[in-house]
């Protein structure tokens, strides 16, 4: 059986969270995260430990602030941003493979209610009228 994994961890779980809820006490993330309290307090200890999470007094509550600067700091990649990560992350999508050429490659693509036309001739951009039709009836 293959070893099961996430891109974020139970450390990044609960730094997302408190990056919506600043405000929210460790007995919120346990729920919203499904630790326990204590995993969560030790978390938030590694957190502060690494200096992207500061606790804040308020009153009887602590606050919590993220240092975005921090968030990705590593002794391997000391130069990476969290906006670089992102940017990598989400460009290594496979680029779309090109269209063939086609005998109609230099004629000009239909616009507005010409490009609207044919797509109602052609069924599509347009959901199947009616329900379904009941397996082995055609519908009418």
């Amino acid at each position: 059986m293959a070893r099961r994994w996430r891109l974020f961890s139970n450390h990044g779980l609960v730094l997302a969270y408190i990056l919506r809820h600043p405000d929210a006490t460790l007995r919120q993330m346990a729920f919203a995260s499904g630790l326990t309290e204590r995993a969560i307090y030790q978390i938030v200890a590694d957190l502060e430990r690494a200096g992207v999470v500061v606790k804040q007094r308020q009153g009887r509550r602590n606050v919590y602030a993220v240092d975005r600067g921090r968030l990705l700091a590593h002794d391997l990649l000391p130069d990476l941003s969290l906006g670089d990560f992102l940017d990598d992350l989400l460009s290594s999508r496979p680029a779309a493979p090109e269209a063939a050429p086609t005998e109609e490659a230099g004629k000009e693509l239909p616009t507005g209610e010409a490009a609207a036309r044919d797509l109602a001739d052609e069924g599509e951009g347009r959901p199947p009228e009616g329900p379904p039709a009941p397996a082995g009836q055609s519908s009418p």
